[in-house]
């Protein structure tokens, strides 16, 4: 590559980074609960992948090594202890926070009545509003969460048998939820001291997941741009959304290192979250109030909890080494299951974009945009060259 090819590359991610950090609505709304999709269409294949994901991959794990080398200096850990104080108050408060959120949250999905947990989730069984009526008025009694925990779990089975388990496979994060109210029924303080973890690795998870799914089908966040257009503010479609995946994956797998890192990721999450609420409004609102609490509990969670960190965590150089081997074991797990759910998958027709209302998301569009209403360098094509920059 030439050197002012290379330089003007590397120009272009940094702003798409840049940018994506400062306005980051776009990169953190739930594709599926805003665009067309059909998660059986043939994701796009590892070599089509655009040059801007492997830079803004490396770019991310540098970041994340820089992170990590400054938790381990006095900086760092003055910076912990500082995020104790500023959470004291929040840390008694935090299963009040959880009960009362998923109160308000399974309330609403009892009045909306054809939803399973997610606003791309419909169902016309008529006993899913009654059953979360009953997952919110479980929270008002500490012997009753274990039942609401269950209830949970039957709505994600429920929502397995209606749209398939690889879709569900966004949304582990309701799976440590429920594991979260069953432990917080336990008089076992040891036990107790673990229920953030475990919703802390379903959300991990989910976010993970959702990072490769926006590489693999690329033409759904294109759609939501597309919809959205000041969003991008001029910047290839296709180089936002491969800076906005490796930046998504990033801070969900910081989510699981050092207390003080995972406080950081998610801090930024929460932010980048609570941004995308003023475009895309209450369904978004609504949709990401539980990960919000979530990440209300992680930050408010005790930075005392670094005994239970392997000391092998605390050594800056296996930082990216892990981050890799993570992004791998997710990236193959993803077209696995996608493999194992459809099979080679149905053929994908090119640069099929569209944009829906929140009462058209899980509909597949079935025109091809008009040429004028495509931009061509916006996503990368399944049929053509994968290169996006400029």
């Amino acid at each position: 590559m030439k050197q002012s090819q290379f330089f003007r590359q590397t120009l272009f991610i940094g702003a798409a980074g840049l940018y994506s950090l400062c306005n980051p609505t776009a990169a953190l709304a739930h594709v599926k609960w805003f665009a067309p999709f059909d998660t059986a269409e043939q994701p796009l294949g590892l070599v089509q992948f655009p040059a801007a994901t492997w830079f803004s991959i490396a770019l991310v794990m540098l970041g994340f090594s820089v992170l990590c080398y400054v938790e381990n200096t006095r900086m760092g850990r003055a910076l912990g202890r500082l995020c104790d104080r500023a959470t004291a108050g929040w840390q008694p408060r935090v299963e009040d926070l959880f009960r009362g959120s998923a109160a308000v949250f399974f309330g609403a999905l009892a009045v909306t009545g054809d939803l399973i947990l997610t606003p791309e989730l419909k169902t016309g069984a008529s006993w899913v509003h009654v059953l979360q009526a009953g997952i919110a008025v479980g929270m008002f009694w500490r012997s009753t969460l274990p039942l609401s925990a269950l209830g949970i779990v039957g709505l994600f089975l429920h929502g397995i048998a209606t749209h398939g388990a690889f879709h569900m496979m966004d949304y582990p994060v309701f799976l440590g939820m429920a594991a979260f109210f069953a432990i917080s029924a336990s008089r076992n303080a040891r036990l107790l001291a673990r229920r953030i973890d475990v919703v802390r690795y379903g959300l991990a998870l989910s976010l993970m997941w959702a990072a490769v799914e926006k590489w693999a089908y690329p033409e759904w966040t294109g759609s939501i741009l597309n919809d959205h257009s000041h969003l991008a503010m001029g910047v290839s479609h296709g180089g936002f959304i491969a800076f906005a995946g490796a930046v998504e994956f990033g801070l969900a797998f910081a989510l699981l290192w050092t207390p003080v890192i995972r406080k950081a990721a998610a801090l930024v999450l929460a932010v980048m979250m609570t941004a995308a609420i003023y475009e895309f409004g209450a369904v978004d609102a609504m949709g990401h109030l539980p990960i919000l609490v979530v990440l209300v509990a992680i930050v408010a969670e005790p930075c005392g909890g670094q005994v239970r960190i392997p000391p092998t965590m605390r050594r800056t150089v296996l930082a990216p080494a892990t981050q890799g081997l993570a992004l791998a074991v997710v990236f193959c797990g993803y077209y696995a299951a996608h493999f194992a759910a459809y099979g080679p998958g149905r053929p994908q027709l090119p640069q099929t974009i569209a944009s829906a209302s929140a009462a058209q998301v899980g509909v597949v569009q079935e025109q091809t945009a008009s040429p004028e209403a495509i931009d061509k360098d916006a996503v990368p094509s399944r049929h053509g060259s994968s290169s996006v920059l400029p």
